[in-house]
C-alpha cells in the first residue's frame, strides 16, 4: 500500500483506539481504587504512553520498512549518484583532442608584409582507443551498479536486524507484563497471609521486591524500544516516530543452501569480480594508447608576389591538405602503464580470492549457527515451554493451598521466567541467523 495510506490509516486507528480504551481504563482505575493502582504504576504509564505515541507514529511492516529505507536512505542515494556519474562519464569515451587552428601573418614568402596562412589540424587517436575506453566505461557502470547493490544489501540487513530486535523487545514486554501480573498475585497472596498471620513480613517484602524488579525491567525495556525505534527512524529517513506493525517474534524459516553456488549473488563478491574486469579493460586502454595517432590538416594561404614570372595578388589563395602520424618512439612509459594495469588486475584477483575464502567461511559458520539455534529453539518448543506452564500452574495451586512456602514458590517463578526468557532469546537468535544468511547470499528484499 502507498505510504500515505498507511500513515493516515494508522493515525485514524490510533485516535479511535484511544477514544475507546481511555474511558475503559478510567473506569477500571476508579473501580479498583487508588491503593491498588500504586501496585502497577509502570503498566498504567506504559499504556498511556502507548496511546499517546500511536497518534504520532507510523506503523510499518518489515517489507514496508525495507522499501522505505531503500527509497529514502542517503547512502543509497549516494550510490545511485555514483551510477549516474559513470553513465555520464561514458559520454567522454569518444573524446577527441582539441582542434588546432593557427594563423601565420607577415613576410613568410616575399617582402610583402601582409601574407597570411590559416591552418586547421586535428589529431585523432588510433580508433582502438575509443573502443577500449567505451568497453572500460561499460565495466565501470556495471561496477557502480553492483556497488549500489552492496549498499542496499547492507542497508536491508541493518533494517532487518533492528526490526527483529524490536520484535524481540515487544515480545519481551509482553512476557514482562505477564510476569508483572503473576507477581501482583504473589503480592496479593503474601499480603493477605501476612494480615491473617499465616505469613510473615519477609514473605510480603520479598513479593513486593519481585514486583518492583519486574516493573523496573519493563521501564528499561521501553527505553530499549525507543532507542531501536529511533535508529530505525534514522535509517528510513523519517522525521517523525516509527512503530513496527508486526510486533511479536515469529520463527523465520530458511531453505538451507549448502553448496557454494549460494554465494554467487553476494554483492561484495560480484563487485570484486567486476573490479577484475575493470582492470582488464584498463590494460587494453593503456595498450591502445601506445598505438600511433593520426593527424589531418588543411591550410589556406596567400603568396603575394611574382611566382614563376606570374604576379599573384592577395586575392589569390593557395590551399592544401596534410596528413601525419605520431609514433610512440619513447615507448617506455606506455609499457610501464600497461604492466601496472596487469598488476592492478592481479591485485583485484587476489582480493577476490581472499573475499571468497572469507565470505565462504562466514557462510558456513552462519549455517552452523542457524542449525544450532534452531535445535535449541526446537527444544524449548517441544518440552521446555510445556514444562514451564506445568511448573507455573502447579506452583500457583500449591502456594495458594499452603503446600509450599514462598521461597520455593519464588524459586519456581524464577525458573519459569528463565525458561520463557531463554525461549525468546533462542527465537531471536534463529531469526538473526536467517538475517545473516540472507545478507551473505545477497537477498535484497
Amino acid at each position: 500500500r502507498p505510504l500515505a495510506t498507511v500513515v493516515i490509516g494508522g493515525l485514524l486507528s490510533a485516535t479511535l483506539l484511544t477514544l475507546l480504551v481511555l474511558p475503559v481504563l478510567y473506569i477500571w482505575i476508579e473501580k479498583i481504587g487508588r491503593s491498588k493502582i500504586k501496585i502497577a504504576p509502570v503498566l498504567v504509564l506504559l499504556l498511556m504512553m502507548s496511546f499517546t505515541a500511536n497518534a504520532q507514529t507510523t506503523k510499518l511492516s518489515l517489507e514496508q520498512a525495507v522499501n522505505t529505507a531503500i527509497q529514502n536512505n542517503l547512502q543509497v542515494k549516494g550510490a545511485q549518484l555514483g551510477v549516474n556519474l559513470q553513465q555520464q562519464l561514458k559520454r567522454s569515451t569518444f573524446e577527441m583532442p582539441k582542434t588546432d587552428l593557427s594563423l601565420v601573418y607577415g613576410q613568410f614568402n616575399s617582402l610583402v608584409k601582409n601574407d597570411n596562412n590559416i591552418t586547421i589540424s586535428q589529431t585523432i587517436p588510433f580508433p582502438t582507443v575509443f573502443s577500449a575506453n567505451a568497453a572500460m566505461a561499460d565495466e565501470k557502470i556495471k561496477a557502480s551498479q553492483i556497488q549500489l547493490n552492496v549498499t542496499k544489501n547492507g542497508l536491508v540487513f541493518r533494517v532487518k536486524t533492528i526490526y527483529t530486535n524490536l520484535q524481540y523487545l515487544y515480545s519481551k514486554e509482553k512476557l514482562l507484563i505477564e510476569q508483572d501480573s503473576i507477581n501482583m498475585g504473589f503480592v496479593k497472596s503474601a499480603t493477605l497471609k501476612y494480615k491473617t498471620g499465616e505469613g510473615n513480613l519477609l514473605e510480603k517484602v520479598t513479593a513486593e521486591t519481585q514486583l518492583k524488579e519486574t516493573q523496573s525491567l519493563l521501564a528499561q525495556n521501553q527505553s530499549d524500544i525507543e532507542i531501536y525505534s529511533s535508529e530505525l527512524q534514522t535509517l528510513l529517513g523519517f522525521t517523525k516516530g516509527i512503530e513496527i506493525s508486526d510486533k511479536y517474534l515469529k520463527e523465520s524459516r530458511l531453505l538451507l543452501l549448502a553448496d557454494t553456488n549460494a554465494l554467487n549473488e553476494n554483492p561484495n563478491l560480484e563487485y570484486l569480480k567486476q573490479q577484475v574486469n575493470v582492470n582488464a579493460k584498463q590494460q587494453r586502454v593503456e595498450l591502445a594508447k601506445a598505438l600511433p595517432d593520426i593527424t589531418l590538416g588543411y591550410f589556406n594561404q596567400s603568396l603575394t608576389g611574382i611566382q614563376n614570372n606570374v604576379f599573384y595578388g592577395r586575392d589569390k589563395r593557395f590551399q592544401g591538405f596534410q596528413v601525419g602520424v605520431a609514433l610512440p618512439i619513447f615507448y617506455r612509459s606506455y609499457s610501464a602503464k600497461g604492466k601496472a594495469a596487469v598488476i592492478g588486475k592481479e591485485i583485484a584477483e587476489n582480493d577476490l580470492y581472499l573475499q571468497q575464502q572469507s565470505i565462504g567461511g562466514q557462510y558456513q559458520q552462519a549455517i552452523k549457527e542457524y542449525q544450532k539455534n534452531s535445535a535449541r529453539y526446537a527444544y524449548f518448543q517441544s518440552s521446555a515451554m510445556t514444562n514451564a506452564t506445568l511448573i507455573l500452574k502447579n506452583s500457583n495451586i500449591a502456594y495458594q493451598n499452603g503446600e509450599i512456602g514462598y521461597s520455593e514458590y519464588l524459586m519456581n517463578l524464577k525458573q519459569v521466567n528463565t525458561i520463557k526468557e531463554n525461549h525468546l532469546i533462542a527465537l531471536l537468535q534463529v531469526n538473526q541467523s536467517v538475517n545473516q544468511i540472507e545478507f551473505l547470499i545477497g537477498n535484497i528484499k
